[in-house]
């Protein structure tokens, strides 16, 4: 145990990657408030959920920066790439899906 006294650069990215199942309830929470938002009001409810699904794009992007920046692990930014590229991909589907709800209500 005293050896590993001196590991000082892993701590944060332990510190960032168990933060990691706190962001993604905070954002299936916030994905939730945004679909109650468009479901609830009309042209206020889709212009709050297209700039909500933005803002969750941006901050999954910046996660993924991040965790990248911390992790000096050989083949993470693969994963980490995966892991983004997925959650963009979702972002994307989710703002068509807005814009679709959005010529509806027009």
């Amino acid at each position: 145990m005293i050896g590993l006294q001196r590991i000082s650069a892993g701590m944060s990215a332990m510190e960032w990657i168990k933060l990691q199942p706190l962001l993604i309830m905070g954002a299936a929470i916030w994905l939730l408030v945004l679909g109650i938002v468009l479901m609830l009001d009309g042209s206020v409810g889709v212009k709050a959920a297209k700039y909500g699904t933005m803002v969750y794009i941006f901050f999954t992007i910046i996660n993924a920066i991040l965790m990248w920046h911390y992790l000096h692990i050989p083949f993470a930014g693969v994963f980490i790439m995966g892991f983004v590229a997925t959650s963009a991909l979702m972002g994307v589907m989710l703002d068509h899906a807005v814009k679709k709800v959005e010529l509806r209500t027009v």
